[in-house]
């Protein structure tokens, strides 16, 4: 081969080489990991004094099915006859040495979400294996009636 084809087909090599680095990589593919169904509130307690949160930290400890390298927690107020307000969320493997993990909405840790709604989370970088256990701690600011 001469040194202007050999030349050609470098550059050739190159360009590929950049080309395929400037392609988005696949969009990630969510499936579910661990789910509940809504429940519509229990009315526990009494009418003049009705067991809710008020400036409490809820956790729900869930197993997952499948492994994962990040998550998306999906928040329902389906059931629900009024708002429902988040003041803040995280999350973390159990029984793991690394601090728990923000958990936010659309960027955002405080959020409301209508009757009737739902919110997905933003990806939480979370490495996960199969049937490990992840703890989600919701702080609700108000009281929920």
């Amino acid at each position: 081969m001469n040194t202007m084809r050999l030349w050609r087909i470098a550059i050739l090599a190159v360009a590929l080489a950049f080309g395929a680095a400037a392609y988005a990589a696949p969009a990630p593919i969510w499936v579910p990991a661990w789910i509940a169904p809504p429940a519509p509130d229990r009315l526990e307690g009494t009418p003049e004094a009705p067991l809710q949160f008020n400036d409490e930290t809820d956790r729900q400890d869930m197993r997952l099915g499948t492994s994962a390298s990040a998550l998306r927690f999906r928040i329902s107020n389906e059931l629900g006859a009024q708002p429902l307000k988040i003041g803040a969320a995280s999350a973390r493997l159990v029984d793991a040495p690394a601090s728990a993990l923000p958990v936010r909405f659309d960027g955002r840790s405080e959020v409301v979400i209508p009757p009737g709604g739902v919110l997905i989370s933003d990806p939480v970088a979370i490495a996960a294996p199969a049937f490990s256990e992840i703890a989600l701690c919701i702080w609700f600011p108000e009281p929920m009636r």
